[in-house]
């Protein structure tokens, strides 16, 4: 990743990142950043024992700006007790006048919230390795700084000086690479990984790194039985993470479609979910949900109440009734209103046109599957589709209770509320002519808010804005309450 390329006075070098921009280090003994999980904690902070802090830790060299992580800072020290003044330097190597912007510092020991610009600790004695100073940096509340200059990039650069208060001591400076948090892109239920492949551009902007979690063998089962299998998922996405760009990182910003955003919001009550290792923060740093059904939906309620027949015709179409997915995506059920109400969010919300609910309605009078049912959705399914050929307004409005819906989920539930006069909650972006998801039998007109629609029977991508918002969403500070708010 770096490259040594030239010199500097005596005792320093100049080192290029993959910026391009130089920095300056120490080459004796230059100060270590280590991640401190799980070697190094006791309970949620950081161990103040000499014993564990003089060797042990893994070796990083930068954070996830996800407003959790920490990395402690080691270096030695020319006696015991000799002071320290550690300060955290912004892009121009001037002294940080923001710990929400460029992270602060504490001693070992101490807690996010006594986090500062510049802390005062004393080196201490160490059992094999003489006297070593340490403290802890923590990361950025988010990336992207206020004023866009961050937007266009994949990390930052930020330079933490510790600078001996003993008048024959001396000082040093460590680099520190900010990296964005990983991106953990969730599908919905009856769906796979594969949903997102034309989720452009955001698949293939080099700013972000993507893991897509998939949950495709059980995506027709409860909220509860796929966060199990989900939170394990994000665990892997960010060890792979700090693998690959030798960085601590604890959280992950979810991008979640429909029910995927259920799925998120229920990880909270995962076991484990907050344990030391995330510093008792949970997994999650924001969420942006896509056509998530908050509030339920009442296309679910109908599936449960409908005949047998009706549920088999929606098994051959591989969007299986029973599992326990359809039971908690029914407004009222408890899984619902057991979802968590403090992650920060966004909503984008998807509205379909007349057009589309009309094709939707057509399809679903067309013999199923070629015949093989021997008649169409609307007549297998009653409680589904509950008028008669030609009625108006479009039996989605009706069923949905609402002429605004996505064909599957109504607005008021993407918005985050939790029934049609309730208030909602996250703040939200709208996009019409939007269906929740195309499919090759009965959503056949696009676009969805995957950005996808059908030509010949296949599925090709389209451009929709939707995957540009959900990039602004990512350049935005996850504590801009006109951008992110809790439900």
């Amino acid at each position: 990743m770096h490259e040594w390329f030239t010199s500097f006075p005596a005792g320093y070098a100049v080192l290029a990142t993959e910026t391009g921009r130089p920095y300056i280090i120490a080459t004796g003994s230059p100060p270590e950043l280590l991640d401190p999980a799980p070697q190094l904690l006791t309970g949620p902070n950081v161990t103040t024992d000499p014993d564990l802090l003089e060797d042990q830790g893994v070796k990083v060299d930068g954070i996830a700006a996800d407003g959790v992580a920490r990395v402690v800072i080691r270096m030695p020290a020319s006696m015991a007790n000799e002071p320290f003044q550690i300060t955290v330097l912004d892009d121009n190597m001037n002294p940080s006048g923001s710990t929400d912007d460029n992270g602060g510092v504490t001693a070992v020991g101490v807690d996010r919230s006594n986090l500062q610009n510049s802390v005062m600790v004393n080196a201490v004695s160490t059992p094999t390795k003489g006297p070593m100073v340490f403290a802890v940096y923590h990361a950025p509340v988010d990336f992207a700084r206020p004023g866009g200059s961050d937007d266009g990039s994949r990390l930052r650069l930020l330079t933490v000086r510790l600078e001996s208060l003993d008048p024959s001591g001396r000082t040093e400076l460590r680099m520190i690479e900010i990296r964005r948090p990983p991106v953990a892109l969730i599908h919905g239920i009856w769906s796979e990984p594969a949903t997102w492949d034309h989720f452009q551009p955001l698949l293939s902007d080099p700013r972000f790194d993507l893991c897509r979690i998939g949950y495709a063998a059980t995506a027709g089962g409860s909220f509860a039985q796929n966060a199990q299998n989900t939170l394990l998922r994000f665990r892997k996405c960010v060890d792979d993470f700090k693998q690959t760009f030798k960085a601590a990182a604890v959280q992950v910003d979810v991008v979640a479609h429909s029910m995927g955003g259920n799925i998120t919001r229920t990880l909270p009550r995962v076991s484990n979910f907050l344990n030391n290792g995330n510093y008792n923060q949970g997994m999650v740093h924001k969420l942006i949900t896509v056509d998530t059904p908050h509030g339920g939906s009442p296309f679910a309620n109908a599936l449960l109440a409908s005949n047998a027949a009706c549920q088999a015709g929606f098994q051959l179409l591989n969007k299986p009734v029973g599992g326990g997915a359809i039971q908690d995506l029914s407004t009222g059920s408890g899984a619902l209103a057991l979802l968590a109400t403090q992650i920060p969010a966004h909503v984008i919300i998807g509205e379909a046109n007349v057009s589309q609910k009309n094709m939707a309605y057509s399809n679903a009078q067309l013999a199923l599957m070629g015949g093989l049912m021997g008649a169409g959705l609307d007549t297998l399914c009653p409680s589904v589709f509950p008028c008669p050929t030609g009625c108006p307004p479009s039996p989605f409005d009706t069923l949905l209770g609402s002429p605004f819906h996505d064909l599957i989920v109504p607005v008021w539930s993407q918005a985050g509320a939790s029934g049609p006069t309730s208030p909602p909650s996250p703040p939200s972006s709208s996009f019409s002519n939007i269906i929740h998801t195309v499919d090759r039998w009965l959503f056949t007109e696009g676009p969805d808010c995957l950005s996808r629609k059908i030509i010949n029977g296949t599925i090709v991508g389209v451009s929709t804005g939707i995957p540009d918002r959900v990039i602004h969403l990512l350049n935005q500070r996850v504590i801009d309450p006109n951008w992110f708010r809790t439900f």
